[in-house]
């Protein structure tokens, strides 16, 4: 399909000019963003494993290929404007984006960019517990830290991932952009209109 991100554009010129902003972005939707990051030469092939034991394809960044200090402090400046309550706590970053970091590793060492995540749940290592809409409101079947959030967009397919960190809040990360904690619904994943809460089988 062709890559159809349809999120919040917040920047308003310079590198980012034009682009869709952060979302699983140039990468990470399951069927609107299915593309490399840019042209792909960033990166390398790669994959890692579900619990049990199917394989998730990956990228992993090239060396000398992450973000520079400018673009890292653009990032935080425009999310800081755009979202003022959302809570950064990693830097930005190339390295993983939002599907890795919910279903592989929650290290900020993390260093796969994950495009789909699906074998997660299609091969058991998750069961679905709770869903709803893209509100602020989480289910009390899925207000439970640790379970794993699916953002589904009926145009651009499962299109951001997250973890549930209390009853009210997630922890996602950004696209390249920073990892924030977040109330569900407070984040560029515009055009979200089902939520999914899984836990690990």
């Amino acid at each position: 399909m062709a890559n159809s991100c349809k999120t919040r554009r917040i920047l308003s010129g310079g590198w980012l000019a034009g682009a869709a902003f952060l979302a699983c972005l140039t990468l990470g939707l399951v069927s609107g963003c299915s593309s490399l990051p840019d042209d792909g030469s960033r990166y390398t092939a790669s994959s890692v494993k579900t619990p049990k034991g199917s394989t998730v394809a990956t990228l992993v960044l090239k060396s000398g290929m992450d973000l520079t200090s400018s673009q890292r402090t653009q990032y935080n400046n425009e999310v800081k404007k755009a979202y003022p309550s959302a809570t950064r706590i990693a830097e930005p970053t190339r390295k993983y984006n939002c599907h890795s970091y919910a279903w592989h590793s929650q290290s900020t060492s993390n260093g796969h960019w994950m495009v789909d995540p699906r074998k997660y749940w299609t091969d058991g290592s998750y069961t679905l517990k709770a869903t709803s809409a893209y509100t602020n409101t989480m289910p009390a079947a899925g207000k439970i830290p640790g379970y794993k959030v699916v953002y589904y967009h009926p145009t651009d397919g499962y299109h951001h991932s997250a973890v549930v960190y209390s009853s009210t809040l997630l922890t996602s990360k950004w696209g390249q952009g920073g990892l924030y904690r977040h109330k569900p619904a407070e984040s560029p994943y515009v055009g979200t209109t089902v939520l999914s809460y899984y836990k690990k089988t």
